[in-house]
């Protein structure tokens, strides 16, 4: 089977816990990783500049529109998990309190 992403497949955390734990260690690696690409010292992303001639600015606008599409989508993604997460913390709450009350 192949696979349409390169590299090493994942594989899944024994424990819940794990797979959080991994999450916020791979989020941290990447923010690290592409800082100097996201935001350069003056503001403008590095990284572009290494594939324009210097000081051409033409092409900052639109990468900056794709990045912070990029990022709200990914705050909305966030934003959805932590609802479900508050949904079943509430749920495992309502549980615990029953099975108090039961025993």
């Amino acid at each position: 089977m192949s696979s349409k992403h390169p590299g090493r497949r994942l594989t899944k955390p024994p424990t819940v816990a794990e797979a959080i734990d991994e999450l916020n260690e791979h989020t941290d690696k990447w923010i690290r990783r592409y800082e100097e690409s996201w935001f350069d010292r003056d503001g403008i992303p590095a990284i572009e500049f290494g594939f324009n001639p210097p000081g051409d600015l033409d092409s900052i606008p639109a990468l900056c529109d794709y990045a912070i599409e990029a990022v709200a989508h990914l705050a909305k993604l966030a934003k959805e998990a932590e609802s479900k997460l508050a949904e079943v913390k509430k749920e495992a709450e309502k549980r615990i309190k029953q099975r108090s009350s039961d025993g």
